[in-house]
């Protein structure tokens, strides 16, 4: 068995795509005989066991699987717990010298790799003070201004890299990260 965290984008926010995270717990169980289901708060963050297959075949799955029962097309990014945990520890602006509030702090994940020509788009914008580093499938973010005022939306970011994206601020990542560290003693 692998662990696996699946993250939703644009669920119950702002009144629209509501989906009621025990439902979905229920359906992934029943459906898919995933393991194990937990979610976090109500944005679409799910972690499960399942057998060891790619994390696109189980992020189709689940899309699929919105779709069909709750009529929402809800994009969808799965990753393995390593993957996220990855993420988490690498965050490059953890390494530099200046100190920046981790309030402001947010991760873009990417569904895949951008073409590298399309990577200038975003990180050489005119984003006022807000900064950005790009690692690989996830962009690493500093909105000083919060993430309410950014410049350089999820939706930006999608069609500048022509890639599905979802954003998560700092304090979502490390709970995710915390139960995820959890999650093996548990299991």
């Amino acid at each position: 068995m692998q662990t696996y965290i699946a993250l939703l984008r644009g669920v119950n926010v702002s009144g629209k795509n509501k989906l009621n995270m025990a439902e979905l717990k229920m359906m992934l169980e029943d459906w898919w005989k995933y393991k194990q289901v937990e979610t976090y708060i109500q944005t679409g963050n799910i972690i499960f066991q399942y057998e060891n297959i790619p994390p696109k075949v189980l992020a189709t799955d689940i899309h699929n699987s919105i779709r069909d029962t709750f009529g929402y097309e809800v994009p969808v990014l799965v990753m393995t717990k390593a993957n996220f945990l990855n993420t988490v520890d690498n965050n490059p602006f953890l390494e530099e010298s200046k100190v920046l509030d981790p309030k402001f702090l947010h991760v873009t994940f990417l569904e895949d790799i951008p073409v590298l020509a399309l990577v200038p788009k975003v990180l050489e914008a005119d984003n006022g003070s807000e900064e950005i580093r790009w690692v690989r499938d996830k962009l690493y973010l500093y909105y000083p201004d919060g993430y309410g005022r950014a410049k350089m939306t999820n939706n930006k970011i999608e069609i500048k890299l022509k890639v599905n994206a979802t954003t998560r601020n700092w304090r979502t990542c490390n709970k995710l990260a915390d139960m995820l560290r959890a999650y093996e003693e548990e299991f």
